[in-house]
């Protein structure tokens, strides 16, 4: 089932411009900080669940005591059902853009051969099809890819556990993978893509077969003034050329169970990240995809720095949205993040600010991302 698609509303987040003005000395020391090196910190979109809460509990900012626990201790099962259906959405792809051979490297340019071998193997008898039997076709390809990837996991089967006792990474991942309510979300998923696949107008270009697709894309950002390094992965770009040869794309997020976001601290995370994933969307367009040739892989990412405030860029980004599939009852629904001038403007004294406490913490900040570090902060509140 595939509901209508939606905008995000304008949400009532965090007043960071307050912010900005009673943390002028924060942002004097990172900016001095930031000078004397020559290399941003790494960071990414998701560490800003963590930093983020990290840095205003740091400000007095938070009601309520901010927790965490290294992320090495939680139950890995969420993640490994995530990551399989991220990978089964991968490959529906592939097969309705009759995607396979020597075409899976272009589709993944910055995949490693070891990491398209799955993909490759799934797709390796699909020449053409008719639309009245894809739910088949995808069907038998989510089989062989299953086939390849749990015999290649089964070979390193011999690795000890983190912690004794305890299932080892791989010994759980086979039992996610196996388990039969994992088989029933990718029939779900398999359903949705298919008849999404049929429609005239489908949800987005993805679902197109007149246009160029590439997929878990790794893309590194560089922010100098910030002194900030943000890495990331774009889950699906398609792209077409206009009649004016202008490439124009559209990029998406693909996401696997229900949006979350209750209290107004969790509200300011998943703006930040909205904005900061459709802001690296546009830069990346406006850098990389240019003409209708595949993106070369010269490195295993793409490297590029921002582009505030060029109004061509903006427009090369036809879209940028959150494609959620519920695992549990097959509805996929499309969520667009637009972004407002006043925000484009906001959110680049925003990032200023969160590079000054990065660096300003940065030996704090290094602990909790090499922990895995996660914050419960179902309860806390901002302070108004």
């Amino acid at each position: 089932m595939v509901e209508r698609q939606t905008k995000f509303e304008e949400l009532p987040v965090f007043d960071s411009l307050r912010l900005l003005e009673g943390a002028r000395s924060v942002i004097s020391y990172g900016e001095m900080t930031i000078e004397k090196r020559e290399k941003g910190v790494r960071t990414n979109v998701s560490n800003i669940e963590v930093l983020l809460p990290f840095f205003l509990d740091k400000m007095g900012l938070i009601k309520g005591r901010l927790e965490g626990e290294s992320g090495f201790m939680k139950d890995p099962t969420a993640a490994i059902i995530g990551s399989h259906l991220h990978n089964i959405d991968a490959l529906l792809s592939l097969v309705a853009n009759r995607s396979t051979g020597t075409l899976v490297k272009s589709v993944f340019p910055t995949y490693t051969p070891k990491e398209r071998l799955s993909f490759e193997h799934a797709t390796d008898d699909i020449i053409s099809f008719e639309r009245g039997n894809l739910f088949e076709l995808m069907t038998g390809a989510v089989a062989n890819y299953k086939e390849i990837y749990l015999k290649n996991k089964a070979a390193q089967f011999g690795q000890p556990p983190l912690f004794p006792g305890v299932k080892s990474n791989i010994e759980r991942e086979i039992e996610v993978i196996t388990d039969p309510q994992t088989g029933e979300s990718e029939k779900r998923l398999i359903d949705s893509w298919a008849s999404e696949f049929m429609k005239p107008s489908p949800l987005t270009w993805e679902f197109r077969n007149d246009v160029i697709l590439q997929r878990e894309v790794d893309i590194v950002l560089n922010l100098a003034n910030e002194g900030l390094q943000f890495t990331g992965r774009l889950d699906s770009i398609v792209r077409l050329e206009r009649m004016d040869k202008l490439v124009v794309s559209q990029i998406t997020d693909f996401k696997t169970g229900k949006a979350r976001v209750k209290t107004d601290l969790e509200k300011e995370i998943a703006l930040r990240q909205i904005l900061m994933m459709r802001l690296m969307a546009e830069w990346f367009t406006a850098r990389f995809l240019v003409g209708r040739k595949s993106l070369n892989m010269e490195t295993s990412a793409f490297i590029f720095k921002k582009n505030f405030g060029n109004k061509t860029v903006e427009r090369r980004l036809d879209q940028f949205a959150y494609r959620r599939f519920d695992k549990n009852t097959g509805t996929m629904s499309v969520e667009v993040a637009d972004i407002s001038d006043q925000s484009r403007i906001e959110m680049e004294k925003w990032l200023m600010w969160y590079g000054a406490m990065v660096h300003k913490f940065e030996r704090e900040v290094r602990n909790l991302i090499r922990n895995k570090t996660q914050f419960d902060i179902r309860n806390l509140e901002l302070v108004k």
